[in-house]
């Protein structure tokens, strides 16, 4: 649905843009074209924004983190939180 709005959106911009090029008797007019191109581009980049978004890419950077481990050494791979006593995963006794 936000493509499909996007992409109406993006025509509506065009099509103001060209009025306001070609198709006008008086500056007014002009000028009302402008204005609505201008607002038409403004709700563009809001969608872009908003879609980008559901689609993952405004969240925060996933962040990985590279640790030197020494030879013998144990390691876990995954996620890790606080309170965790590293047996099985159980979290610590109060």
């Amino acid at each position: 649905m936000l493509a499909s709005q996007i992409t109406a959106v993006h025509l509506a911009a065009i099509e103001c843009l060209n009025h306001a090029s070609w198709e006008v008797d008086s500056v007014e007019n002009r000028t009302s074209y402008l204005k609505a191109a201008s607002k038409l581009s403004r709700t563009f980049a809001e969608l872009t924004k908003v879609l980008d978004h559901h689609r993952g890419k405004g969240k925060s950077e996933q962040q990985i983190t590279v640790v030197h481990i020494n030879d013998g050494a144990q390691a876990i791979i995954g996620n890790v939180g606080r309170g965790m006593s590293g047996k099985n995963g159980e979290p610590h006794a109060p």
